[in-house]
């Protein structure tokens, strides 16, 4: 970013306004993205200390409604289909925190497969505890990178990862907010048979 304020500084002290306008989308897209990476390094530095939940019966399909309605326009750009079913109304959880989980979860499906794709988001209970899943007919996840997909900053595909954006982060803060509840995370998924990414509420 510095060098290429540097740069625009110079071409403006000479009236040069010829890559003025492409400059200065460079310089916000940077910015754009270290705003997000503070964000997501400030959540994970507050969920790895002592979590504060503010647990509440939530309605889990109307967060989850707002949710696939804040994303739609990002889904709506590679024609995506989101499918939403569930057998739940409401259960204790810390609202804001699971918002946050669909929010990064169902992004990074938009994000990773094709166009055309669908994603399949469903509720339900099972032996007493909530399930969510994400479900998507993407390009599916070798099993050597399974385990660990919930790290920090891991990518699948660094070369693909400038390309469709985000922190590295997003997977990390989805296990902290899940354990924080004191549930657990985890991912089927075969190459060439999409992903299923499943987190796990206790009662």
């Amino acid at each position: 970013m510095k060098g290429y304020i540097e740069t625009l500084k110079e071409d403006l002290a000479q009236k040069n306004y010829e890559q003025a306008e492409s400059f200065l989308k460079i310089i916000s897209k940077s910015v754009d993205r270290l705003t997000e990476l503070v964000s997501d390094m400030l959540t994970i530095a507050n969920l790895e200390g002592p979590t504060l939940m503010h647990k509440e019966n939530t309605n889990i399909n109307v967060l989850s409604q707002e949710v696939i309605e804040r994303l739609a326009p990002l889904a709506s750009e590679k024609n995506i289909f989101i499918h939403y079913k569930s057998d739940v109304d409401h259960w204790l959880v810390d609202a804001q925190k699971v918002e946050q989980v669909l929010v990064n979860l169902l992004s990074n499906a938009i994000k990773y497969i094709p166009v055309n794709g669908q994603v399949d988001i469903f509720w339900k209970q099972l032996h007493g505890e909530l399930e969510l899943h994400v479900v998507d007919n993407g390009p599916g996840i070798a099993p050597e990178h399974q385990s660990r997909l919930f790290e920090r900053f891991y990518r699948v595909d660094k070369g693909r990862a400038r390309d469709v954006g985000g922190t590295g982060l997003g997977l990390s803060i989805v296990k902290h907010i899940v354990q924080a509840h004191g549930g657990q995370v985890g991912v089927h998924s075969k190459p060439g048979e999409g992903s299923d990414f499943y987190c796990i509420f206790p009662a």
